[in-house]
């Protein structure tokens, strides 16, 4: 597999923030907190990742989510979600979950600490529009997740 170059790769060209809300009231004003640059995993700066933080009250257990075009350009979507150093761990466990079209395409199983990392390498050949995003079923306190290296290939 090709790995794209970093001009092609959607989080360089500004994602479009989209944060989905549950039930008949309008979503929050702010969308989750997130970067495409530096995060801090297990002692080592990595250079590419994605900090999305799950909604606090009174949003708790809607996801915070991101959305990116990609144009069926591409063939594969990969990335290691985990948690970012910081505190201990998650009192609730994220879950990630990884879209394509308004589809399921992955899902990790619960992330509570570091040591519950997962490998996340999906298929988005055909793919129009990739969604990535988190979720916890409760209080989001510790729960400093990430997408490590994230990356598309052709």
């Amino acid at each position: 597999m090709k790995e794209v170059a970093s001009e092609n790769w959607p989080f360089r060209q500004g994602p479009e923030k989209e944060f989905k809300k549950k039930g008949p009231k309008d979503g929050p004003k702010e969308g989750p907190k997130d970067f495409d640059g530096p995060v801090r995993y297990n002692g080592k700066l990595i250079s590419r990742g994605i900090f999305m933080h799950p909604p606090a009250p009174p949003n708790v257990g809607d996801p915070a989510s991101l959305s990116y075009r990609l144009e069926k350009k591409y063939d594969s979507f990969q990335a290691e979600v985990s948690l970012r150093d910081g505190p201990g761990g998650s009192e609730t466990p994220c879950v990630f979950w990884v879209f394509g079209d308004g589809k399921e395409l992955w899902k990790s199983k619960p992330v509570a600490t570091q040591q519950d990392s997962q490998k996340c390498v999906v298929s988005v050949k055909g793919i129009e529009q990739l969604k990535i995003a988190v979720t916890c079923a409760g209080l989001p306190h510790g729960a400093h997740a990430i997408w490590i290296d994230p990356q598309l290939s052709k």
